[in-house]
């Protein structure tokens, strides 16, 4: 409860614990390293303690207080950077003190600072000023900093694989210090640093520090860590229905690194189909199948669940309905076929209006009349498309007989039966049958022909 001091394992402070008023110089060990929060130690603080051999000083202090260590048993001392002034008696009768190791530039020395014997070396950094051999009648060395040479480098392995990184650096009495993600690795503190058996939660950053007697510290370049496993499909391709010409693409979700694809049809490469997914337009008949894909990293293969092609063909006249001649009341048919995927529609017309219930392959027409003369077409129809077919002509011969005798005329106006008939009247041989006459008295309309048969039995029949 004393309100100006307070003792930390037997070391008196002020009640702020920055400043250190005395170390006991009965305490036991060799060595004590000043804590971060201290940034002044008072004169004499370890003046007499027989037992240290070895004290480090935060680099905040910026002077070597008066009788600092006098006649204590220190054999080494670290001073900090920032130092610039050893006061009188600092080191006075320390005569175990053989190492110096001072980290900034040389500092004022004021009297009877160091020790008289002649067996201690001073150690100073490459780069700092003032120093000089002997220095105050101790001899000097300069101590280079350290320096990576070989850094480690990045690696990338399977699960359960083993890894080494390894680190080259010059300096002296280097120590060793491994990093993952800028956090100290327990242990790690050679210049090399090896993982059994890596599983993903290694994969990190790694770096490792070189660090020399003087404290200097150099750190080597990053070296990435990357632990990669085998493939998993978290998404497998999906089957698809589509028109021919339209299109399809086939994709695969998958996790890992370092992927490579290779999509298959029916269990054979496809040639340049190396990516995530696979697309195929426009989509032809021949592309129906099964589709899937491997993928591979370092780690192994894996391969998707298939996805099934199907494709609907377009519908395609193949054989185109036929012109008929037809008698009037007799029976016409006309008929139609395609290629394509089912269900095929189909839908009859005549002279471009729809036939209500025409819906088949094929159109009957049974008892032809006069009104069925026309042109008949038929469209067909899937998912893919539609296809209308070429025309179909129908023709209805119509007859007509009227009873005759050598007293009753036939009077013709039809002026391409009135043709026939004047060619009939001269005895054209080339007359088609259908065209003869015999029996009645034939009249071409406003014309100046006439005859009289003299057949037995006379009638007359005319096709239109």
């Amino acid at each position: 409860n004393n309100p100006y001091y307070t003792a930390i394992d037997g070391i008196l402070f002020d009640k702020s614990e920055t400043r250190i008023l005395r170390y006991p110089p009965a305490k036991e060990g060799i060595e004590y390293i000043v804590p971060e929060n201290v940034t002044t130690l008072d004169d004499y603080t370890f003046e007499n303690c027989k037992h240290l051999e070895n004290v480090i000083i935060p680099d905040i202090c910026t002077f070597i207080p008066r009788g600092l260590f006098e006649h204590s048993g220190i054999c080494s001392i670290t001073v900090p950077e920032g130092v610039t002034l050893v006061r009188e008696y600092a080191f006075n009768g320390c005569i175990n003190l053989t190492e110096f190791k001072f980290k900034g530039d040389a500092p004022e020395v004021l009297y009877d600072a160091l020790p008289s014997n002649s067996g201690a070396i001073l150690y100073y950094k490459e780069g700092k000023t003032g120093w000089t051999n002997p220095w105050y009648g101790i001899d000097t060395v300069m101590i280079e900093n350290p320096q990576i040479i070989n850094n480690p480098e990045d690696c990338t392995v399977i699960e359960n694989a083993t890894v080494t990184f390894t680190v080259t650096a010059t300096g002296t009495d280097l120590t060793y210090q491994w990093y993952k993600d800028g956090n100290a690795i327990e242990g790690a503190t050679g210049t090399s640093y090896t993982i059994n058996s890596v599983q993903l939660s290694d994969n990190g950053v790694y770096t490792v520090s070189a660090k020399d007697f003087l404290n200097t510290v150099t750190v080597s370049n990053e070296a990435e860590l990357t632990v990669v496993e085998k493939p998993v499909i978290v998404g497998n391709p999906v089957s698809a229905v589509v028109n021919e010409g339209g299109s399809v693409t086939f994709e695969a979700e998958v996790s890992g690194i370092g992927l490579s694809y290779q999509w298959f049809k029916n269990d054979e490469p496809i040639s340049g189909a190396t990516g995530s997914s696979y697309t195929i337009n426009p989509v032809k008949p021949e592309n129906a199948g099964s589709y899937a894909v491997e993928v591979t990293n370092i780690a192994g293969t894996v391969s998707s669940e298939l996805a099934e092609l199907t494709v609907i063909e377009k519908v395609r006249i193949t054989t185109q309905p036929v012109s008929q001649t037809v008698d009037e009341d007799g029976t016409v048919t006309f008929a139609v076929t395609v290629t394509g995927t089912a269900p095929i529609s189909y839908q009859w017309y005549k002279n471009g209006e729809f036939i209500d219930e025409a819906t088949e392959s094929s159109y009957t027409i049974i008892s032809v009349g006069e009104n069925d003369a026309g042109d008949y077409t038929v469209t067909v129809s899937n998912s893919a498309n539609r296809e209308t077919s070429d025309a179909a002509v129908l023709t209805v011969l119509i007859y007509r007989t009227h009873p005759a005798d050598t007293n009753k005329d036939f009077v013709i106006d039809d002026m391409e039966l009135m043709d026939y008939a004047t060619r009939w009247l001269f005895g054209d041989p080339d007359i088609p049958d259908e065209y003869l006459m015999w029996g009645a008295n034939i009249w071409l309309t406003g014309g100046a022909y006439g005859y009289q048969s003299d057949l037995e039995e006379p009638y007359c029949w005319v096709s239109q």
